[in-house]
């Protein structure tokens, strides 16, 4: 059996399994939050041909186990903004304590340092940016939004 993609043959498969896996680099720039790679696998065997399309996505931010615990709590809206975007806390339990805005290069353009139910964005340029919100234990959610 041999796997083949557009570019390269990766030689046959003994037996079924793989001798020598290819590895496939995905470098992800910083103005690239998402994106997708797209290949089609042909292996071929005594027994016919399969081909096959696979897409994977890639996602840039990470997050940690605190960051789930209090991003499933909160949800921003509208996205995309003009200008106002509302913050709704459904967990009575979990207190918010700051807002950061920052711009897709790392670069914080917003800080609010009290909680409040809403952020304006009225005077950022038009694009993507990162929305961070602390609770009163210093955890963080991250949600991104787009400026109009």
């Amino acid at each position: 059996i041999t796997i083949t993609d557009d570019d390269r043959s990766y030689g046959d498969i003994a037996g079924g399994t793989i001798d020598d896996s290819p590895d496939f680099d995905i470098l992800v720039s910083p103005d690239a939050p998402t994106m997708s790679v797209e290949f089609t696998l042909t292996i071929t065997s005594d027994q016919g041909t399969f081909t096959d399309t696979f897409v994977i996505q890639v996602y840039q931010s990470t997050l940690s186990l605190n960051d789930l615990s209090i991003s499933e709590s909160i949800i921003l809206y509208p996205n995309p903004t003009s200008s106002l975007v509302n913050i709704t806390n459904q967990n009575t339990s979990l207190t918010l304590s700051k807002i950061e805005v920052y711009d897709m290069i790392g670069k914080k353009v917003l800080e609010q340092k009290s909680y409040h139910s809403s952020i304006n964005l009225g005077n950022l340029e038009s694009g993507p940016y990162l929305i961070k919100i602390y609770d009163d234990e210093n955890r963080t959610g991250i949600f991104r939004i787009i400026k109009q």
